[in-house]
């Protein structure tokens, strides 16, 4: 356990689309719409369409998949989307970004996604293998959601020196993680709390100007939040 929902609990007016059922132990009971299949999906959606909560949380999104995909085989008739020739794979996967972009732009101004991570052993430009850890999706669909977030984060857990875990947020995309920022930040790394993730934003991406920064015209730090200033405003997250 590496703390994405009791991280994600930490947000403002967050309403959470619960696939799992490990919501409970992190979001009061009134901000819980358990989906389990594809009409609970749509129900919950409408009800956030109501309610217009700051936030919506989905956990998880790999499972959500799999409530999609079962939905679309049966309504196709199908066990499995290879039974449609040619087209099956290409018609399914269509369904799942369709409703995803939905589930993204329709219902709230902010959404994050969580997803479950897998470990994929890959050979880096030297022939070592690496593990390299990202979302459990499908490479293709995974690619697509990339291009939707402006933010792709990985929760880590470790234990320090002195025994105790430590929690934090990786924001970035290196040989071992999958991950990065559309927004200016300040760091890569940062400790597993709602306080610490808005601190690290620069306000607005029009005060982050590279050509001066590199002339000395500007500084990094001229670019940073001040606390009476508003946060930027941010679509999507994946972690």
């Amino acid at each position: 356990m590496s703390g994405k929902t009791t991280f994600a609990s930490q947000f403002e007016n967050a309403y959470i689309i619960s696939t799992d059922g490990n919501a409970e132990y992190t979001f009061p009971p009134e901000r819980i719409l358990r989906v389990r299949n594809y009409k609970e999906l749509n129900d919950a959606l409408e009800k956030v369409r109501k309610i217009k909560p700051d936030w919506l949380i989905v956990d998880t999104t790999s499972y959500l998949i799999d409530y999609l995909r079962f939905y679309w085989c049966d309504k196709n008739g199908v066990e499995h989307e290879s039974e449609i020739a040619y087209k099956g794979y290409t018609m399914l996967r269509s369904f799942l970004w369709e409703t995803i972009v939905r589930i993204a732009n329709d219902y709230c101004d902010n959404v994050m996604f969580i997803s479950h991570e897998q470990e994929i052993i890959e050979k880096n430009k030297f022939g070592r293998e690496i593990s390299k850890f990202q979302p459990v999706f499908e490479e293709k669909l995974r690619d697509q959601m990339s291009g939707l977030m402006g933010i792709i984060a990985r929760t880590v857990k470790s234990i320090g020196e002195d025994g105790k875990a430590k929690y934090e947020l990786h924001i970035s995309h290196s040989d071992d993680e999958f991950g990065g920022s559309r927004l200016a930040i300040k760091e890569t790394a940062i400790p597993l709390t709602k306080k610490a993730f808005d601190d690290n934003f620069v306000v607005a991406s029009k005060k982050f100007d590279a050509e001066k920064i590199m002339t000395g015209e500007l500084k990094v730090e001229d670019t940073y939040a001040k606390k009476d200033e508003a946060p930027v405003k941010r679509k999507s997250v994946i972690g």
